[in-house]
């Protein structure tokens, strides 16, 4: 015999109350400083497709140290924007792939206090 299902209503509340639990867990595990401060740094960008010029959408990032980790990570929205926070300024490898899990980008890069912009046309 099948378990009885909940109705559509209780199931979006609990994907929320979920939702809620596991942002304050994660909330109260980092500390937001950590994240800011005269010692971090951002980076951010727009990524365009060389041929055409349009913006895009759903590049998968990765900054990786030297010993080839991934200390931070981030994916471009709808208008090729991305934005990755709490890095520690020093030299990384950017990689970026494509929805495709296709390595279209390898860059080294310097990232400094403060906020820190790269573009690049794929």
């Amino acid at each position: 015999m099948d378990a009885p299902r909940r109705p559509p209503v209780m199931l979006t509340m609990t994907r929320v109350a979920l939702s809620f639990v596991l942002l304050f867990s994660l909330a109260s595990c980092n500390n937001i400083d950590s994240l800011t401060g005269p010692d971090r740094a951002s980076l951010s960008g727009t990524f365009t497709y060389k041929q055409s010029g349009y913006t895009v959408a759903g590049a998968r990032i990765g900054i990786l140290n030297a010993s080839g980790d991934i200390i931070g990570s981030g994916e471009s929205n709808n208008y090729g924007r991305y934005s990755i926070n709490g890095l520690r300024p020093g030299h990384y490898t950017m990689v970026v792939a494509l929805s495709t899990y296709t390595e279209v980008l390898r860059q080294e890069i310097d990232v400094h206090a403060g906020t820190n912009t790269f573009d690049a046309a794929l």
